[in-house]
Parts: C-alpha cells; structure tokens; sequence
C-alpha cells in the first residue's frame, strides 16, 4: 500500500545534496493578479512556475508498492485545467518525493482552484483523492495616479 503524507504548492523546491533536506519556497495559498482577468469563457494564463511537491510512503514499512497518480487542476467551476499522471514506485525505497512543475498556470477568472492529487494502486481501476489544495486566484485593481 502507499500512503499520502502531503502535498505543497510552491514556487521552487530546493534538496540539499549533502543532507536530502527539502526547502519548499513561495509557498502559494492566494495569487493576487494585478492585471484584468480573461474574457469570460475564454482561458487566460499566469507566466509562472508553480510546483506541487509531494512526500509519499509505503503504508506498511518494508513492504513494496506500486502504483500512480494523478495531479489535476480544477478551475471554480471544476473544468479540468490540467491534468498530470506519473508512477509512484516504492519498491527500492521507503518513501519518494515527486515533483510536478507546471509552466503557465491556465485560468478561467478569480476564483478557488483545485489541484486534486488522486492515487491509483498497481492491479487497481479505482483512483482514490488523497488531497485537494486550495489556490485561491483574485484580481486587483491597480492604484491610478
């Protein structure tokens, strides 16, 4: 079994060579965009990176799994935006850190996003959601004068 330990969203993410420790920066909650927002109906996107790291475990210590998952963000009105899937194996080791960099964030307005990370065990059809982070896109006037 593999277990779901978290899940960040961040600007970079940063592993020291020497000790393996990990510095998660810019840690995003709230995007604050001082631009207009896209017509509606159309798709706009903010020229950034945003990474989602995530820290994965075997369940059952010594015990090897396999499996995938999938990074999906969802716009306030749950159209997909974007949609990653890639492997989790834990079969040489205990626990794995991925790290899914996604180059332009594409939006549809102000509103919370969604990036759902779901899990699907290897002989398993079923994916399960092990997390859901909040990203909340807001728009503000700029100052004139």
């Amino acid at each position: 079994m593999i277990e779901h330990i978290w899940s960040v969203v961040c600007g970079r993410a940063i592993v020291d060579q020497q000790t393996n420790s990990l510095t998660l920066v810019d840690v995003m909650e709230q995007l604050e965009i001082g631009a207009p927002p896209p017509s509606e109906g159309e798709r706009g996107v903010l020229p950034m990176q945003v990474i989602v790291a995530t820290l994965w475990r075997q369940k059952e210590l010594g015990t090897p799994a396999k499996g995938a998952y999938s990074l999906e963000l969802k716009a306030p009105d749950d159209t997909e935006m974007f949609k990653q899937i890639s492997d989790v194996d834990l079969t040489a080791h205990n626990r794995l850190r991925t790290f899914n960099a996604i180059n332009g964030i594409p939006i549809l307005g102000p509103g919370t996003y969604r990036f759902q990370i779901r899990l699907r065990l290897d002989g398993q059809e079923d994916w399960i959601e092990v997390s859901s982070l909040p990203l909340e896109v807001v728009y503000v006037q700029a100052n004139s004068g």
